[in-house]
């Protein structure tokens, strides 16, 4: 000990003054030199428990992460796609998560675009280079910007037998180079699904006339964004073969 006593000593001393005291001055002797000690360890506990918890749920798996771009809904649709996801999944939220950003904004106009415009171009383009986004629901600008940038996949690479038949006719196309032709051949590809042709805006209360699904998981496993476009099959509007 630094005063050169043992705990049992030092205990033994915090003992006999405590003897000599009544409750008023026991009370006040040991909110003057203990409640600060247990104050600070009371904090650090705290914070040792809210830094791990905070680790553990960092390295959750993510099953599905989306952003909405200059596009609003209502919040049955952010529902849908995120709480209504995750119990479709029946996901243990201490291992698994679902990501929704929503109320997004970002001008794709380059002859009206500012600088922080462009930052926010290059932000979403990081975000889908590491694989931090699976998908997107975006305007038509917003759609044109992605194209011109390259970032988008088939969506028809996640249809399944059971949902091609939902999906197929809502396919939007737009002439991009061509993976299999010589240097600046273009072909037209399908890039997104419009959700307009496939009701979901509708009923989500899209406050755009043209609303785009893009897929743009380029690091994402391909099962997961097949197993999200099922599951985005069983929307009533979508189910029901809206238009």
């Amino acid at each position: 000990m630094p005063d050169g006593k043992t705990l049992k000593e030092n205990l033994q001393e915090e003992k006999q003054k405590l003897s000599g005291m009544d409750t008023k001055r026991k009370l006040s002797y040991l909110k003057t030199y203990y409640l600060p000690w247990a104050i600070g360890i009371l904090v650090l506990l705290v914070v040792a428990v809210w830094m791990g918890i905070s680790i553990i749920l960092s390295k959750r798996d993510v099953e599905a992460a989306g952003i909405f771009i200059n596009v609003l809904a209502n919040k049955e649709c952010y529902y849908f796609l995120k709480e209504g996801y995750a119990e479709y999944k029946d996901l243990n939220s201490w291992k698994s998560r679902v990501d929704l950003a929503t109320e997004d904004y970002i001008d794709f106009n380059p002859e009206l675009q500012m600088m922080d415009s462009y930052q926010n171009q290059m932000v979403l383009y990081a975000q889908i280079s590491t694989g931090d986004v699976m998908y997107l629901i975006i305007d038509r600008s917003g759609l044109d910007g992605l194209c011109s940038m390259d970032v988008y996949m088939d969506p028809q690479l996640y249809f399944t037998e059971e949902t091609r038949p939902l999906l197929e006719d809502a396919l939007v196309y737009a002439d991009m180079p061509d993976p299999e032709g010589a240097e600046g051949e273009t072909k037209n590809l399908p890039v997104a699904l419009d959700l307009h042709k496939l009701g979901f805006a509708q009923a989500s209360d899209m406050n755009v006339d043209e609303a785009y699904l893009v897929f743009v998981g380029v690091k994402t496993e391909p099962e997961k964004m097949t197993e999200f476009l099922t599951y985005f099959c069983t929307h009533p509007s979508v189910a029901d073969g809206c238009e």
